[in-house]
């Protein structure tokens, strides 16, 4: 009989610290840890918009992706769980960046899917009552990251600045099986944005203008770390004049201060469109 693979070694531990051990923790919150803490290491850049798509893994061992993360022995007396990587460096890397931007919030550019990873440690660290910790497999065993029940509230009120603000560009689509969203397609913008839609209604009007450029004005959340656009919640739309609007444009271009300090975008572009 031919010989079984041996077990990989561990690469990293997620270590639940506090008054708890392995066979306290029930199956679907351990479950939901482990999927948050794969989410985390993946980082799709198909998500980086707000998209949604359903995730598949493959069963083969020749075509696993390079992120997988296997889980190891479990040892009674403690509530540390030995994860194996793939890709060890690469899957390292990525969760000492985010234990580096959990202590910042405020300097780095995050990820939507390590923000809803962190949501889902977050809400687990405090159904739980402890501290989830992912450690190196060392004997020193040092801390890499360390998720509390608030770390994504305060990741959150940190890292971003909310305001009111307007985007021009192609409306690429509205609507969705379930929840109100649009794209639209700004231009020096590499992915699509994502935004949220106020209401039905708005949802229905928006699609009379299905690839054609429209003005969106909404609620707006901005990365700290530069400023960039992060998502906006639609509450009013305007689609563009023909003819006009490229002088609307250059107009909205030499406006001191940029478009976002313009206390009420919609007046201010009928205005100019006369």
């Amino acid at each position: 009989m031919a010989d079984l693979p041996k077990s990989p070694e561990a690469d990293f531990v997620i270590r639940l610290d506090g008054n708890v051990k392995p066979w306290m923790v029930p199956m679907r919150s351990l479950s939901r840890i482990l999927s948050a803490v794969q989410r985390l290491v993946d980082q799709r850049d198909d998500l980086e918009d707000g998209g949604e798509e359903e995730v598949v893994e493959p069963l083969e061992s020749t075509v696993q992706a390079i992120r997988t993360l296997q889980l190891l022995k479990i040892r009674a007396g403690s509530a540390n769980y030995a994860v194996s990587a793939i890709n060890r460096d690469a899957t390292l890397a990525i969760l000492r960046q985010t234990g580096k931007s959990i202590k910042s919030p405020e300097k780095a550019m995050w990820h939507p899917s390590t923000i809803s990873s962190l949501d889902d440690l977050s809400q687990m660290a405090h159904q739980l009552g402890v501290i989830i910790e992912i450690r190196d497999a060392t004997k020193s065993g040092n801390v890499i990251a360390s998720i509390r029940p608030d770390t994504a509230m305060q990741v959150k009120s940190r890292a971003f600045s909310t305001g009111h603000t307007s985007v021009f560009g192609e409306l690429q689509g509205v609507g969705g099986a379930t929840q109100m969203k649009c794209r639209i397609r700004v231009k020096g913008r590499h992915h699509l944005l994502y935004c949220d839609v106020e209401n039905s209604e708005l949802v229905r009007e928006m699609g009379k203008y299905i690839y054609t450029d429209v003005l969106l004005s909404g609620k707006a959340i901005w990365y700290k770390f530069n400023n960039q656009l992060k998502t906006l919640t639609v509450k009013s739309f305007s689609p563009a004049k023909t003819g006009s609007i490229a002088e609307v444009a250059k107009r909205i271009r030499e406006i001191k201060g940029g478009w976002d300090h313009i206390k009420n975008p919609d007046a201010y572009l009928r205005e100019m469109r006369g």
